[in-house]
């Protein structure tokens, strides 16, 4: 009787719970860029560095396309992203070099959408000499979530933008190159085609293999390897890439020869906004190690000379928190040095020209601009 009373009294506070999530009260940990409220809701955090570097995150990702273009992004650039801190059981915001975990973890969390979502992993049982072996955090898919409530929260995409994420990081694994989808993440290396090309007869993405050349350097050759499993044969077709990337090559700088100066300039604008986003992240940064450092000196100075322990403590760390200042600094001036804007003078300057050589059919020489 009374194991029967404690299974009772678990089902009915399993059902409460239950219960509290349909209507979509927060009783989890909540990502990094939120917060619980007092009400059992969540919001963002007041932090705008932590905000504006998950915003960060979604805009590279639209511009880039790719998760690991993303983490070598942030990596090159030695910008931190926020995370939460393991030793604090989740609790804690830390800044921490990106790795691919934790993009795509914030990629895939519906929760920067604005939308409360539960019931994303399920546990599954299974028999195993003879006993129940349950194993927990298989993912279900988005048609089986339990609880979805849209517009819950103020997020940082719009649920469109997250579900077009969603497809874009599908179609870059690289195994639905061979499940017949035809979109993907660039590909790395010289050749112009890698990822695109198919084969008519058997539908599958050509791959692509270098030869070194002592005086061209890398040279590609697209193959396809066909069904080697089943028909025992080497290959279903093999050619070399040179020829065909630069017929390829012609073809696209002739298509963008009416725009090679507005492409130009575009790239122009795309370079310059990349860079006040990397000064903005700075400036954000700063003054962060600014009031860290501020703060310890205070701590410092309110400490008894006496006290000599935690005086030298205070101190190493008062003097690593301006250290950092000075290295957050030292980037921030070296972001500043950017190259002249042009005028808008100058722009229709360039255009008129360009269309005037262009009506001369000498418009490929301004291609390299």
């Amino acid at each position: 009787m009374s194991e029967f009373e404690i299974s009772l009294l678990r089902q009915r506070a399993m059902e409460a719970h239950r219960d509290k999530v349909r209507r979509g009260l927060v009783l989890t940990q909540v990502p990094a860029g939120y917060i619980r409220t007092d009400d059992e809701g969540i919001e963002r955090t007041p932090d705008r560095q932590i905000q504006e570097a998950i915003t960060g995150i979604f805009r590279k990702f639209r511009e880039l396309g790719s998760v690991r273009q993303v983490m070598l992004w942030y990596r090159e650039e030695k910008l931190l992203i926020p995370v939460l801190s393991r030793e604090s059981g989740n609790r804690k915001v830390v800044w921490a070099e990106p790795v691919y975990p934790s993009i795509f973890g914030i990629l895939k969390n519906p929760t920067y959408a604005g939308a409360f979502v539960w019931g994303r992993k399920q546990t599954r049982t299974s028999i195993v000499e003879g006993r129940a072996h349950k194993t927990r955090g298989h993912a279900r898919p988005q048609g089986r979530w339990e609880v979805v409530i849209p517009n819950h929260h103020e997020g940082y995409i719009t649920w469109e933008e997250f579900m077009r994420n969603q497809e874009q990081i599908r179609s870059n694994a690289g195994w639905n190159a061979r499940m017949g989808q035809t979109q993907g993440a660039a590909r790395n290396g010289p050749a112009l085609l890698a990822g695109l090309l198919r084969y008519s007869r058997c539908g599958r993405a050509l791959q692509v293999t270098y030869a070194n050349s002592k005086l061209y350097g890398p040279l590609p050759r697209y193959w396809c390897s066909g069904d080697r499993g089943r028909q025992m044969v080497r290959t279903c077709i093999t050619f070399a890439g040179t020829r065909v990337d630069q017929e390829v090559a012609a073809k696209v700088l002739e298509a963008l020869r009416p725009v090679g100066i507005q492409a130009a300039f575009d790239a122009l604008e795309k370079s310059q906004s990349q860079t006040n986003e990397r000064r903005r992240s700075l400036e954000l940064a700063l003054q962060k190690a600014r009031y860290e450092a501020s703060r310890i000196e205070r701590q410092y100075q309110a400490t008894e000379p006496e006290n000599r322990l935690v005086a030298a403590e205070l101190e190493k760390r008062w003097n690593n928190a301006r250290a950092q200042v000075a290295e957050m600094e030292r980037r921030r001036e070296e972001a500043a040095i950017v190259a002249p804007q042009l005028t808008t003078e100058q722009r229709g300057h360039l255009l008129t020209l360009a269309m005037i050589w262009s009506s001369c059919g000498i418009t490929r020489t301004l291609l390299p601009l």
